[in-house]
């Protein structure tokens, strides 16, 4: 979608996760008292996605010019207890093409970075009052939210981690039929969200960490199976971070920095496919996919070599982006091109252009609903995404590393706000929609809702879309790829918003998640 006001555009993955921050943003907020508002409706219309016991970061270039990342990601708690003491399980979250196992249970939880987050970036890069920051998400919440397709579909692949704990089915329970989930039309209220927000805007945040939600949440920790104790909760900090910044032809590019993982393999990624004039490709063909293919198999070597176990590393981004380590790979990348999330995305620019890019997440939910929240807990703890050395080999009182990369594109008068949801094809999704618009010349919808294809561990999965002769070529090169029949979610969900001289604003939402697009009047 486009328009020429230059009062603000939003994207976000659920039509009321925008109208909130879109009510913010005409009431005269900013694109962060927005993307706050916009947080707090999420945690109402994408309970799975987002949730005041979750965790996320947020990339704020602000009118001025200033790029600051703030992490308020999940914390490993400063205890493990012996396996017969842990509750924790797994189950199997089919996505209709590719079956994933996750594990929860109350030690699948690490210590919640949404609630402090939040209150804490609209604090102090926000203009509003809280009080009325909150008050779209709060009227949601009482009067309820519609079903849509894409939150039934997450219900039923769910269904074993909301049906784990009664006092999560009862909140989530079908008003047509005792014992399921929500379907599709229903309509979900929570009462007890709206009372946590407004209690939480009059007292402050750390009644959440230091007060009786954070007690009563301890103490089922520690009688349930679960490692968080009231230290953890007391101590939790959010971190402001000096964002990655590197060149990828004429654009900045301006990502989330180490100990997030997601950003430097993006750009890691990019720095291969700078090797190669994307321009001089045609859109589609197998030379484009084969070169997005051999960049992700790449990365992912250099994932193992560089980054695993040398996360926290000093000079680490400068040691994985030199040239010297780069050209290891570049002269395959050139030769074989030749030859022929659970998480959900706020990006806003406002009037001024203050940019807010924005991904969080709650895991799939570890099953346990915070007393008087109305807020799932999440599972990263029990995420094999997340645990690369195996669950509980973890460094207490440590971020946990996150492939979450919420960045901004900065070309001339060009101006992006991206990111995605999807787990580890997040960051393909992202590399994908930044060259779809850098290097391809596609407009913001297409390059953001065009198919995507992603490599990593040797299994390649193609969304439909590139074209017969293409896939064809592909399969040729990979007889086992994984053509999928329908764009998937599994693909990741990137909503985007760009501006361009000051006041030409566009963007699209991720039809794979049901993503939406509103301009601000």
């Amino acid at each position: 979608m486009d328009t020429k006001k230059r009062n603000g555009i939003i994207a976000a993955g659920h039509p009321i996760t925008a109208e909130a921050g879109k009510i913010i943003l005409e009431a005269g907020g900013n694109a962060y008292d927005a993307v706050a508002g916009a947080f707090f409706a999420a945690c109402l219309a994408e309970p799975s996605l987002a949730s005041l016991g979750g965790g996320g970061y947020l990339m704020a270039h602000t009118k001025d010019n200033d790029n600051l990342l703030y992490d308020f990601f999940v914390q490993t708690p400063g205890q493990k207890k012996d396996q017969a003491e842990r509750d924790f399980y797994p189950v199997e979250v089919d996505f209709g093409g590719a079956v994933q196992v996750f594990h929860i249970g109350m030690a699948s939880s690490a210590v919640p970075g949404g609630a402090k987050g939040i209150f804490q970036i609209q604090s102090e890069l926000g203009k509003m009052p809280i009080e009325k920051v909150i008050e779209p998400a709060v009227k949601f919440a009482r009067e309820g939210v519609k079903i849509n397709q894409f939150a039934s579909f997450l219900f039923k692949i769910l269904d074993g981690i909301y049906k784990s704990q009664s006092e999560t089915l009862k909140l989530f329970e079908s008003h047509q039929e005792k014992g399921e989930l929500l379907k599709k039309g229903e309509i979900l209220k929570n009462k007890e969200l709206a009372n946590v927000l407004e209690f939480l805007a009059k007292n402050g945040v750390e009644e959440f960490y230091r007060g009786e939600i954070g007690r009563r949440l301890v103490k089922d920790m520690q009688e349930k199976g679960g490692l968080i104790d009231i230290d953890d909760m007391k101590n939790y900090q959010v971190k402001k971070r000096k964002p990655l910044a590197i060149k990828y032809r004429e654009a900045d590019f301006i990502t989330n920095p180490p100990p997030s993982a997601g950003g430097i393999l993006i750009a890691f990624a990019l720095k291969l496919l700078e090797k190669i004039d994307l321009r001089k490709i045609t859109y589609g063909s197998a030379e484009h996919l084969m070169a997005l293919i051999v960049a992700m198999e790449k990365t992912g070597i250099a994932r193992k070599e560089k980054l695993n176990e040398n996360i926290e590393k000093e000079g680490l981004v400068e040691e994985m982006l030199s040239r010297e380590y780069l050209e290891k790979f570049t002269k395959d990348i050139e030769e074989r091109v030749n030859k022929w999330g659970s998480t959900t995305q706020i990006s806003i620019i406002d009037k001024d252009g203050n940019i807010a890019s924005m991904t969080v997440t709650n895991g799939e939910g570890s099953g346990y609903l915070i007393p008087e929240t109305g807020s799932v807990l999440n599972n990263m703890l029990g995420e094999e995404d997340l645990n690369p050395k195996g669950f509980f080999e973890w460094t207490p009182n440590r971020r946990i590393s996150s492939m979450m990369a919420p960045s901004v594109v900065i070309k001339d008068n060009l101006k992006i706000a991206l990111g995605s949801a999807g787990s580890n094809r997040l960051r393909s999704a992202i590399l994908q929609t930044m060259i779809n618009v850098l290097d391809f010349g596609k407009n913001m919808d297409d390059a953001v809702n065009g198919p995507r294809l992603h490599f990593e561990n040797g299994k390649l999965d193609i969304e439909p879309g590139f074209g017969k002769e293409t896939a064809q070529k592909i399969k040729k090169e990979f007889p086992q790829a994984n053509i999928w029949k329908e764009n998937n979610l599994f693909f990741g969900g990137a909503n985007c918003v760009m501006v361009e001289d000051e006041n030409k604003f566009s963007g699209a939402g991720d039809i794979r998640r049901e993503g939406v697009c509103l301009k601000v009047k």
